[in-house]
Formats: structure tokens, C-alpha cells, sequence
């Protein structure tokens, strides 16, 4: 007999903009910036478990694009 395994694996994927405008009037065009970051987590039939283990990846993935745009901004302002 074959057990057919119940996990799945699953993604869940963020993606954020940055958008930085001059305030001092000047004619400098905005910048723009677009991270996307995705987190893997497996789901397995449990509903509890699963809503949890779907909110931590969207969590990872969210921490990920912060610190993406994060570096983005900071390389940005170097220039």
C-alpha cells in the first residue's frame, strides 16, 4: 500500500515599493524602489497550523522586502 503524504509545500510572496520624493521644491524626479521577497512554508492539513505557519512566512517575507529597501535607500543615499 502507498501513504500519500498530506504535506504541501507552499509560498507566500511580498512585494513593496519605495517611492522618495524631493520636499525642497526642487526638480529632482522621484526614485522608486521595488523589493519582492518570498518565504516557503509547507502546509498540512491542520488548520490552525496552517494559518499560523501562512502568518510566520508573510512575516519572514515582509522582514526580508524591509531590509531589502532598507539597503536600497541607504545605497541610494551614498550616490
Amino acid at each position: 500500500t502507498t501513504t500519500t503524504n498530506p504535506a504541501k509545500p507552499m509560498k507566500f510572496t511580498v512585494t513593496a515599493t519605495l517611492t522618495i520624493t524631493a520636499r525642497d521644491g526642487s526638480q529632482t524626479p522621484p526614485r522608486s524602489f521595488t523589493r519582492t521577497a518570498t518565504a516557503n512554508y509547507t502546509r498540512s492539513s491542520q488548520v490552525l497550523g496552517d494559518s499560523a505557519a501562512a502568518q510566520e512566512a508573510g512575516e519572514r517575507a515582509a522582514r526580508s522586502v524591509a531590509e531589502s529597501l532598507r539597503l536600497a535607500l541607504l545605497a541610494a543615499a551614498t550616490r
